[in-house]
């Protein structure tokens, strides 16, 4: 390895950073994806195992790497893990992200099942990413409160001519956020759900 300690490996908080590296290694081969996985792989061992934080950035680098190599089940189980030790400790967490994807004609067409292999779909934020959230806050064991921001529109009726619109433009977001909030409220710690509008 390049690398003989923790503090010279790319960090999340510089210009290094790993989505840094995704834009500027776009055009190169995998295994540089690869080589970098097995760097953060290698801080994971240099950093002491109480430091959550410090193991949370490095997960998560980590399963962007993962993902630049095609490696999708270990880039989750890094998204898990990361997510798992960021709640330690925790108790209370804001989930107010979600997904801001523009529908394409093969949604529209039913084409590629965009919602199981784009990673910007709400789908894949709104819900799947949420669940996941909600299931780490949940094992912590000291989380109290779950927040969820969503939007005013997801209370709308389905036939709302702005759910559909919404939807329509959005790529089913108000669909995948109602999903969403049902994990938070299935998942056993106390919970708000916020929808502002």
């Amino acid at each position: 390895s390049k690398y003989t300690s923790c503090d010279e490996l790319p960090d999340a908080g510089s210009e290094r950073d790993i989505n840094t590296h995704l834009v500027t290694w776009g055009d190169r081969e995998e295994s540089d994806f690869a080589s970098a996985a097995e760097e953060f792989s290698l801080a994971l061992k240099m950093i002491d195992a109480a430091d959550l934080e410090s193991r949370a950035r490095i997960l998560s680098n980590r399963a962007l790497a993962w993902e630049g190599a095609g490696r999708w089940d270990d880039a989750l189980g890094d998204y898990d893990a990361a997510l798992a030790a960021a709640c330690v400790g925790c108790t209370h967490v804001v989930a107010c992200f979600g997904a801001q994807r523009i529908s394409k004609i093969g949604d529209i067409l039913g084409l590629g099942a965009p919602e199981l292999n784009d990673v910007t779909h709400p789908a894949a934020v709104n819900f799947r990413g949420v669940a996941r959230l909600a299931t780490a806050a949940a094992k912590a064991g000291t989380v109290r409160r779950l927040v969820r921001v969503t939007g005013m529109s997801v209370g709308y009726h389905p036939a709302d001519p702005i759910a559909v619109l919404l939807n329509a433009v959005l790529s089913m977001t108000i669909k995948w956020q109602l999903r969403g909030e049902r994990a938070v409220r299935a998942c056993g710690v106390p919970y708000t759900v916020v929808r502002p509008g």
